[in-house]
């Protein structure tokens, strides 16, 4: 779903200009429909990256609690 929205942006910013393709050279054409493949792959691995990362910050957090606890249970 997320990487057919990518795909109609792309298409209206080819369509406007923002860049080309080379097969768009002499008129605009429809960026091919393959392309929303590449898009959802994309999302899919950003959404993978983001959730590990949200992982060893949680994990990185604890640990900061079970130190300071630790420290303040040795005072």
């Amino acid at each position: 779903m997320w990487g057919y929205f990518i795909w109609i942006a792309e298409n209206i910013s080819t369509f406007f200009g923002a860049w080309q393709y080379p097969d768009q050279d002499h008129a605009w054409r429809i960026v091919h429909i393959g392309k929303i493949s590449s898009w959802f792959l994309l999302v899919v691995i950003s959404i993978i990256i983001v959730a590990q990362l949200k992982k060893v910050k949680e994990t990185e957090q604890a640990a900061e609690r079970n130190a300071g606890a630790l420290q303040r249970h040795i005072k």
